[in-house]
């Protein structure tokens, strides 16, 4: 988690399973502050880590919905969800949707 910005998920390093999973467990401990690496410390704790779940499930939702729209490239897949983003930050962006996609193969939903 970060304080500001937000986490790139970047295969073959990053592992979105894993993330999305560690974000869970985190969920479960007895927290009500977050220390990130990046930003300042985080109150409610336990909202903050939803946010973040939250964000990520709506991400791969719409990631989701472009594959089952055709859409196989990466890249055609940030333009059509990543509009929030400044096209600057695509390249990171792509990252994160092929860390969704590979997750979305090992779940055998695409």
């Amino acid at each position: 988690m970060a304080g500001f910005g937000t986490i790139v998920i970047d295969p073959p390093e990053g592992h979105m399973a894993t993330y999305l999973d560690s974000l869970q467990r985190m969920q479960g401990l007895p927290v009500t502050a977050l220390f990130p690496a990046h930003g300042p410390v985080m109150a409610n704790a336990k909202a903050r880590i939803q946010e973040y779940i939250d964000h990520r499930l709506d991400r791969e939702r719409n990631i989701l919905a472009a594959w089952r729209n055709g859409m196989r490239e990466p890249a055609s897949i940030v333009r059509e969800v990543y509009k929030d983003v400044a096209p600057a930050m695509y390249g990171l962006a792509e990252r994160n949707v092929v860390a969704h996609l590979e997750k979305l193969q090992e779940e055998r939903r695409i």
